[in-house]
């Protein structure tokens, strides 16, 4: 796809922030031909991200960099000084979006806080991502993914031994996505009004929102008598028994997805358990919520003579049933759809040594999104200051000044 040609062509979002949320927010807009520039710090080598393992050669060529940042060009500025803060607004001045997850405190003191650009650049966005919120008793409090859990209720996840913190960050990548959502809306609202403005949401909002029917059985008590929950059974849906993780005789755990009433027919049918249509237990959905255990029991009497791929290929010839084997991560590499969709990248880290990275989800027509090598720390810093009219004399002033860093 040429960058010309591309969606967000002639778009440009400027980044400033750490990890997750600033990369995911601003990895759709440079997929898809938009010129992203991130204001890498200059005082702490850029973000945190870039030194966390696995390293690969090169100390900012950490795995979740290479494939969240792509080629995307980074400036390292100080904003604590007012040159830095000067080269900032240069940088916003043609800017369509300042997209940024730093914290309420270090936003004012860097000077790109909502109220310090809201006026002097009319017609720019302002995507903020916080961990609590702009306002409210707790605004300042930072956090994260694991910390937003904790304080939402559902830190502990159960596995068969026992809780285990969860470890794939998903509020962090859902707040970043809604946040792009919010992006997206501004722009398109600007269309209309001709003025920018500023769009947030917060690790805790974006959690306390996907609670869904958990916090219906949690926060109604009406409602949670109406529906029984066993907090010990762990391998299956809370609320919907037929969504289960079988229980196979090699030891494999396939998930079994019968949630509606055809599908939990297609099931017990496959599996031989058709009489278990007409036992008044099992007839109605809320039935099998009442008789979860008896249910589940007969099941993996049956699944426990199975191999893991036995009951997939039974319950694909049934049909309308969804289930899928477990995989580990290591073999969703080579998925067959994954890599027919081109959700397979091989990639260029910013030492220039190979890696295999996910790729982004989605297509504009027919068009995939960019990929190219990651970007080194402060690589284009020089670059962006000449593209802004500084001379040399300029660049080197700022560098007197501790204001900016160019990588050797």
């Amino acid at each position: 796809m040429d960058n010309h040609d591309a969606p967000l062509a002639g778009y440009k979002v400027v980044v400033s922030g750490v990890h997750v949320m600033k990369a995911r927010v601003s990895a759709l807009f440079s997929a898809w031909g938009a010129d992203v520039v991130e204001i890498a710090a200059r005082v702490t080598r850029g973000d945190g991200a870039r030194f966390v393992p696995p390293l690969h050669g090169h100390s900012d060529s950490y795995f979740f960099w290479t494939q969240n940042y792509g080629s995307r060009r980074n400036i390292a500025l100080d904003l604590r000084k007012e040159e830095g803060r000067e080269v900032a607004y240069r940088l916003l001045e043609d800017a369509d979006v300042f997209a940024t997850n730093l914290p309420s405190k270090v936003l004012t003191l860097s000077g790109v806080a909502w109220e310090d650009l809201e006026e002097r650049f009319p017609r720019l966005v302002g995507a903020y991502v916080s961990y609590a919120g702009s306002d409210g008793p707790d605004a300042d409090r930072t956090g994260y993914h694991h910390t937003a859990m904790a304080r939402l209720g559902i830190a502990m996840l159960a596995s068969p031994a026992g809780p285990v913190l969860g470890a794939i960050p998903w509020i962090d990548h859902g707040t970043a996505g809604r946040l792009r959502e919010l992006i997206l809306v501004a722009l398109l609202q600007r269309e209309r009004t001709g003025r920018g403005c500023k769009v947030e949401t917060s690790l805790l909002e974006y959690g306390a929102e996907t609670l869904g029917y958990h916090a219906a059985l949690a926060w109604t008590p009406r409602l949670a008598q109406r529906v029984h929950v066993d907090g010990k059974q762990w391998d299956r849906h809370h609320t919907v028994p037929t969504l289960f993780m079988s229980r196979c005789s090699d030891g494999s755990r396939p998930v079994v997805g019968a949630v509606m009433q055809a599908q939990v027919a297609k099931l017990l049918r496959a599996l031989e358990l058709e009489d278990l249509l007409d036992d008044e237990r099992f007839e109605t959905a809320e039935g099998r919520r009442r008789n979860a255990h008896a249910l589940l029991a007969i099941i993996h009497e049956k699944t426990r003579r199975m191999t893991g791929k036995e009951l997939v290929e039974v319950l694909e010839r049934e049909g309308g049933v969804p289930v899928e084997a477990h995989q580990d991560i290591a073999s969703v590499r080579d998925d067959v759809q994954l890599v027919a969709r081109e959700m397979i990248w091989e990639v260029e880290g910013p030492d220039g040594m190979p890696m295999t990275v996910p790729g982004i989800a989605g297509r504009v027509g027919d068009d995939r999104p960019n990929r190219e090598r990651a970007r080194r720390y402060a690589e284009d810093t020089e670059d962006v200051l000449r593209e802004l009219g500084y001379a040399d004399a300029d660049i080197a002033a700022l560098e007197r000044h501790e204001a900016i860093y160019r990588s050797g």
